[in-house]
């Protein structure tokens, strides 16, 4: 072991300086090594970022579920290793992700192998060296693995190197996301341990020669325009002229690089001139400074052009995208005008097609030609229900009691997951004992798309038609990883959603589109309203909390034509051990699949004397919800009137579960609610001697 002098250098990892706030964190004092970092993926966020900083690794946390750094906090100059200060910070913020500032601070630099998008990180590496690397590795929640070593000055970060791209330099300005953190619900995790090793030679040569190419790359920006456009003339929204006069970034959650990113698009949308884009944007002091403060070379008119203004021409510039799908959608009867007579249906023609029944895929679900959104938070398992529904489709039958009436083809697209996502379905096929053959119908690509983009719509228009049957449904998992747009934009969601309507009419089939639930706003997806509204159906998956078991709901928020409200579905994530698959140690490797359970069912109205239902709606139906659910939940022996559950046991998950993004602590309101409950029979109530309320449903 190396001996560290008492302030402890950078790089040098003396792990018994570890304060004492981690020895939970430590099975023994005989496992605290330098080298080791396997046991922080048992840690807590503080624990672990404690444990980061013992190593002598600065550390700052980023926002939670999230690779981006907390807001307007300059994570660059307060990243530290001071023990006070990373205890302050994740008491703040105990779900706070961990950064982890790379660099000469830290003492040491990471490459970063990337196997998604078409790249082969693992492929570029070893044709660089064959000698297996001794060090820490990290494993990220896309399959790419981080390796650490120690400091080489000389380097910059670059992205996309190799003989088949995926090789990433993380140094000086740069930073990684470090285990346990979690993002989108897969977690960061260390798969081995060793002492930090110096580069290789052959790679230092390389990483070298990569650097060297950067610093020396020639950015072909435009000449700017001596006459630029008046600003305050381009009928502009009000987000994007608050950024230009007043550097205002709240639209885009305080993310400088993408507030000029998405400033730049609009720009070029009104002027479709780069030259006069890249003029407006070097002229503006806020943008200007930005660019300042992120590059690494050159000047900061480089930097704003690479990466803030010529990556959207291209994008702004094409025609509009629904031209690629609009031409098989409105089927025209000859190439100059559409059909007079076909046109115009009149309604006493028209009125026979209301005799048609809709035409389902999924009974009760989904109907051909719509476009639908599923959405949830990080925890609420999204993907598992979409490949799960992706999967039932593909093979037919039944998908948890809706009959699946039109089986065929399905094409999953996932912006990333490769070896993630077949494990899951792995996990499918061997929990419902399935051959392989019968996912012959399931196409996954995990290489993602840009929808907003020609050429990659033109490119999945190609595959489509190849096919010798179109799909019957389209999975787009995830929106923010599929489409390159603003999403607080009601004009690019609105796009967007246009041209997913333009392929299910293309190919008669339905799309669906995966997204994220807003940060604050917790009862609505991310983003503009305009995603909810032009939907045609709206599914929200939320997370159980109060059980040992992976619970999730589904709730059918949205459906066209549907008679009624339909009730929720509860699903419950199985852990499956994945048969003759194990890890690199030979372990046996397990991953989840999807099992709906049958809870005590949720009365959700009354019938009065006279016959009448009562539909419990608001409020009171988001209070029985969490009654029931910690009824349900409650293990502890029931009174011996068969009750389930105490008034207190119920408020403590009334505060876990916010009613329309609140949480409300008033205890006089909530029992006022509670009682009301039990007025109307949908609670039964019985009173015990210490004054507190057993409760259970009532029996049928």
């Amino acid at each position: 072991m190396k001996t560290c002098s008492p302030d402890r250098q950078p790089g040098c990892f003396d792990y018994d300086t570890i304060p004492s706030s981690t020895e939970n964190c430590v099975n023994s004092t005989q496992e605290k090594q330098e080298a080791q970092f396997q046991f922080i993926n048992d840690c807590t966020l503080k624990d672990a970022a404690l444990a980061y900083a013992a190593k002598g690794i600065r550390v700052f946390p980023l926002q939670p579920n999230s690779k981006l750094p907390v807001p307007k906090w300059p994570w660059k100059k307060i990243a530290t290793t001071d023990p006070a200060v990373i205890n302050d910070w994740w008491s703040l913020y105990p779900t706070a992700n961990i950064g982890l500032a790379v660099g000469e601070g830290s003492g040491i630099n990471v490459l970063d192998i990337d196997v998604k998008n078409g790249q082969d990180g693992t492929r570029s590496y070893q044709a660089i060296t064959q000698e297996r690397y001794p060090g820490a590795v990290q494993k990220t929640p896309s399959g790419g693995v981080h390796l650490l070593f120690q400091y080489t000055p000389g380097l910059i970060n670059f992205t996309r190197k190799g003989t088949l791209g995926g090789l990433d330099m993380r140094t000086n300005g740069g930073y990684i996301v470090a285990a346990p953190s979690v993002v989108d619900g897969g977690p960061y995790h260390w798969t081995q341990d060793g002492d930090i090793p110096d580069m290789p030679g052959a790679l230092l040569v390389a990483c070298e020669q990569w650097s060297h190419q950067s610093t020396t790359t020639v950015v072909d920006a435009p000449d700017i325009p001596e006459n630029l456009p008046d600003i305050n003339l381009l009928t502009l929204d009000d987000k994007y002229l608050n950024y230009l006069k007043q550097g205002i970034t709240t639209a885009w959650q305080d993310d400088e690089s993408r507030a000029i990113y998405s400033v730049a698009g609009a720009l070029m949308r009104k002027l479709n001139d780069s030259a006069a884009v890249f003029g407006i944007m070097s002229d503006n002091a806020f943008a200007w400074a930005c660019a300042e403060r992120h590059r690494q070379f050159g000047n900061p008119g480089d930097w704003l052009w690479k990466y803030g203004i010529s990556k959207i021409v291209a994008q702004a510039a094409t025609k509009d995208l629904t031209e690629v799908f609009q031409p098989l959608a409105m089927q025209p009867s000859s190439e100059t005008n559409p059909d007079p007579e076909g046109w115009i249906t009149w309604g006493d023609k028209g009125i026979e097609k209301a005799r048609f029944a809709p035409d389902w895929i999924i009974r009760g679900l989904i109907e051909r030609g719509q476009v639908g959104l599923v959405y949830g938070d990080s925890q609420a398992l999204k993907s598992y229900l979409c490949l799960d529904m992706a999967a039932q489709v593909a093979r037919g039958g039944s998908w948890h009691g809706h009959d699946v009436v039109s089986p065929g083809r399905v094409l999953f697209i996932a912006g990333e997951g490769n070896q993630i996502l077949w494990r899951r379905l792995e996990a499918y096929r061997q929990k419902n004992n399935l051959h392989s053959d019968e996912l012959k119908n399931l196409g996954i690509t995990c290489t993602g798309m840009n929808f907003m983009d020609r050429g990659h719509l033109e490119f999945l228009k190609g595959h489509l038609d190849s096919m010798e049957t179109p799909p019957e449904l389209i999975i787009i998992d995830t929106l923010a990883r599929n489409a390159i747009l603003d999403e607080n934009s009601a004009k690019d969601i609105s796009e967007l959603v246009n041209t997913c309507d333009m392929i299910a009419k293309a190919y008669n089939c339905s799309t669906i589109l995966v997204h994220h639930m807003g940060k604050s706003n917790k009862t609505n997806a991310r983003g503009s309203s305009a995603l909810e509204a032009n939907t045609d159906f709206r599914f929200k998956m939320e997370r159980l909390e109060g059980s040992q078991e992976i619970r999730t709901k589904l709730t059918v928020q949205k459906l066209k034509g549907a008679p009624e409200p339909l009730d929720p579905i509860i699903f419950e994530a199985v852990t499956t051990t994945l048969m003759g698959v194990v890890d690199d140690d030979f372990a046996p490797v397990t991953d989840l699949a999807l099992e709906r359970i049958s809870l005590e069912e949720l009365p959700t109205h009354i019938v009065k004397n006279d016959g009448k239902q009562s539909r419990l709606r608001g409020k009171g139906l988001h209070i029985m919800e969490v009654a029931k659910l910690a009824i349900t939940n409650n293990k502890s022996p029931s009174n011996p009137n068969g009750a389930r559950a105490l008034r207190s046991e119920i408020y403590q998950e009334y505060l876990k579960k916010p009613y329309k993004g609140k949480i409300d602590t008033d205890f006089t309101n909530f029992k006022r609610s509670l009682n009301s409950l039990v007025k109307n029979n949908f609670l039964t109530i019985f009173e015990d001697t210490g004054g507190d309320a057993w409760y259970s449903l009532p029996h049928k």
